[in-house]
């Protein structure tokens, strides 16, 4: 057996772009997520029913800080751009492999708790599973 290394991400100085605008600065959270279909089938020679897979979907949730005095702010722009397809990409550490994918533009909540800054998440259906960069 191959014993394989480790090279934990660890998201320092992390990027991330919406259709080539950079809003590293406001986001707090990147997290793309499969949601995997299957049902359960007992075939003829088996007691307990199995998983049979069916498909696979993505999301990605982008958490972040509100901004509604910037007119180019992630918040306006995701309800600017509201079920449009833009290309997302990530890049958990800098010089690291990007993450990217085609995604449907969702607007996120407005608003917070009184005496902090508001803070919302948007969750985006991505059109095909994310593609992740060769290592530069």
């Amino acid at each position: 057996m191959t014993a394989i290394g480790l090279q934990p991400i660890t998201l320092n100085n992390a990027r991330f772009e919406v259709a080539e605008d950079d809003y590293s600065s406001s986001v707090t959270q990147v997290l793309f997520v499969p949601q995997v279909r299957y049902t359960w089938e007992r075939f003829l020679d088996q007691r307990d029913p199995v998983p049979v897979y069916d498909s696979v979907s993505w999301t990605v949730t982008v958490g972040f800080v509100q901004d509604l005095f910037t007119p180019a702010a992630l918040t306006r722009y995701l309800i600017e751009h509201a079920a449009q397809t833009r290309t997302v990409v990530f890049q958990p550490e800098d010089g690291g492999p990007t993450v990217q994918a085609d995604v449907m533009i969702v607007p996120a909540q407005i608003g917070g708790t009184p005496g902090q800054p508001p803070v919302a998440a948007a969750t985006m259906p991505l059109f095909d599973p994310p593609t992740i960069g060769p290592v530069t």
